[in-house]
């Protein structure tokens, strides 16, 4: 019996397709040639931006929990922002879910608050990197209506779970399924229903704008490592390219973007004329800023996360 290959497959053979010839023209040495060669001032400067933007996504953290009635300090509420987002650089979202189970400890059963948390930072997050696209898009005057695409979905999206017609729906088609995961996603969807005021027209303007600072400031590490690396580019090209680049890594499910979102960056900084070996040292010093620290960030908050009991 023949399998068929999924679209996922497909993309990440076509992102190795794209990846290697440009390794091997560019070359990985010339990379590393073009990393000694840069200006230590702004990769200092690049690292008080990755502190800045880790911290606040605390703002967005807050707006969920405020609306679901969690109380937490401000120190274990930076410390779980941390965790959230640092283990989900590895495990997608799969280290969100993971990491929400911290949640205990800060409200008995809160459990049953992690997919309300979980979807509306994911998708608010990305209606909020759309929005960043769309308006930088329209200042360099192209890809507009790609932008425009992505910002309507994204809003229905989230949208659409503020309604109570939404969540009725899904509970009568379930109820008249079979099976252990209907059975099980039934349950999901009915306590999820309970707290669908996370959606809410209110609620989505106010985590949109507590999103877009830590957004704006991550995508302007891509803007000072050229900088540092004697590269002269616009920083609305630069925040186009990184929200486009990072909503593609976002539809391909894996981990921070993994494959999709540097190929995607690499050639679009190409097309914005850097020199090849200047993009892949770029998207190197990017991913360990917005990657590998972050991820290590989150493994640190463990600790002190779980020296707190709920009461």
């Amino acid at each position: 019996m023949k399998r068929k290959m999924s679209w996922e497959t497909i993309i990440i053979l076509i992102i190795v397709a794209v990846s290697i010839p440009l390794l091997i023209w560019y070359g990985f040495i010339d990379s590393v040639r073009a990393l000694l060669r840069i200006k230590l001032f702004y990769v200092a400067i690049s690292f008080i931006v990755f502190l800045s933007f880790t911290t606040l996504r605390v703002l967005p953290w807050s707006v969920a929990l405020r609306n679901l009635h969690i109380k937490m300090g401000w120190i274990h509420k930076v410390l779980m922002t941390y965790y959230f987002w640092g283990i989900s650089s590895f495990l997608s979202v799969f280290g969100q879910a993971f990491s929400l189970r911290e949640m205990e400890r800060f409200k008995k059963n809160a459990r049953f608050f992690s997919g309300s948390i979980l979807l509306s930072t994911s998708l608010v997050g990305t209606l909020a990197l759309s929005i960043i696209m769309l308006v930088s898009a329209i200042i360099i005057s192209k890809y507009i209506d790609y932008a425009v695409i992505f910002v309507l979905v994204f809003y229905v999206l989230s949208s659409l779970l503020g309604f109570n017609f939404t969540f009725k729906w899904l509970i009568n088609y379930l109820k008249h399924r079979n099976g252990n995961v209907s059975k099980g996603l039934l349950n999901y969807i009915q306590t999820l229903s309970k707290f669908r005021g996370i959606f809410s027209q209110r609620y989505i303007l106010l985590m949109l704008l507590a999103f877009l600072p830590a957004l704006l400031l991550e995508g302007s590490l891509i803007y000072f490592i050229l900088v540092a690396e004697n590269q002269s580019i616009s920083f609305i090209a630069v925040m186009f390219i990184f929200s486009f680049s990072d909503l593609v890594g976002l539809i391909t499910l894996s981990p921070s973007g993994i494959g999709s979102m540097d190929a995607v960056l690499i050639l679009l900084l190409l097309a914005e004329g850097v020199p090849g070996a200047v993009t892949i040292s770029t998207d190197l010093l990017f991913r360990l800023f917005q990657f590998f620290l972050p991820a290590l960030q989150g493994y640190l908050s463990i600790p002190f996360i779980r020296r707190y009991r709920a009461g």
